[in-house]
């Protein structure tokens, strides 16, 4: 996480260009798990960052390719 102090030395000219409804997307995934993991396997592992931390993958993790063993009922 960055700290406040990180945060004011950010120059937004080198931050990339995304639209309001993806940035809302990694708030929220990453306000609930931490991240999303991009595994492009079935997640049924540790090393699967979602698996490890102990909560489920979502359809960000694996928008493009399905879901996955690590997903939530």
């Amino acid at each position: 996480f960055l700290y406040y102090e990180e945060l004011k030395h950010i120059v937004n000219d080198d931050l990339k260009d995304i639209t309001f409804i993806e940035a809302c997307k990694l708030y929220v995934h990453a306000s609930i798990t931490g991240g999303t993991c991009d595994c492009k396997g079935k997640c049924i592992t540790k090393q699967c960052p979602c698996k490890r931390m102990g909560v489920y993958c979502s359809t960000k993790c694996h928008s493009k390719r399905g879901g996955c063993k690590n997903m939530g009922e």
